[in-house]
């Protein structure tokens, strides 16, 4: 049985492991494994990944562990369970849905890898799991929107009049006159005060 992949001297990035790459032409069969992809990376750098695990962002874990571009899509299980208890989701549904739909992959150059059983078309590939599957995909986004949306910053449109600095006065690495002296206030500089940390007793 052929091939899983069938990239023309494409570029690929990595969904989850924050590897770009590229893939030589090859075939897959059951007897002919997979060349190892790493061989082919001539470009990396962190281009995503932030919550996968970091040994899945070393070159030599990819080398030995990537044989088709679904397996740059790595998954710290443990932080999508917080991330869905976060967001108020089931994480069985999450697994439902990852197991019940193909693995894609878009590499650079726009192509597309999918990887699935091979028995999925017969019994999966129907509207009742279609209808499933979107449900989730929708509710998962829905979720995540509504939890990045109730995140809130502190203003900065009102002004606040900072306090005096005079010329000859130290500055000190630590809030304490005891730090080391890192600076002198000098004329003609421009200082600014982006935090007040004070001690009262």
């Amino acid at each position: 049985m052929s091939s899983a992949v069938d990239a023309e001297d494409t570029n690929t990035k990595t969904g989850d492991t924050g590897y770009r790459g590229r893939i030589a032409k090859s075939e897959q069969t059951r007897d002919e494994p997979l060349e190892p992809l790493a061989d082919h990376i001539t470009d990396v750098s962190a281009m995503g990944g932030i919550k996968a695990h970091y040994w899945t962002k070393n070159k030599q874990w990819v080398s030995e562990n990537v044989k088709k571009p679904s397996d740059y899509v790595q998954i710290n299980h443990e932080q999508l369970k917080i991330d869905c208890m976060e967001w108020g989701l089931s994480t069985i549904e999450i697994e439902n849905l990852r197991r019940l739909t193909p693995e894609v992959v878009q590499t650079e150059g726009e192509a597309w890898h999918i990887d699935y059983d091979f028995q999925y078309p017969a019994n999966e590939a129907n509207e009742a799991n279609f209808n499933y599957c979107l449900d989730v995909a929708i509710n998962f986004l829905i979720k995540k929107q509504e939890f990045d949306s109730s995140r809130k910053w502190p203003k900065r449109e009102k002004s606040f009049p900072a306090p005096p600095v005079y010329i000859g006065k130290f500055i000190y690495e630590k809030p304490t006159q005891t730090a080391s002296v890192i600076h002198i206030v000098q004329e003609r500089y421009y200082y600014s005060v982006e935090r007040i940390v004070a001690e009262r007793k």
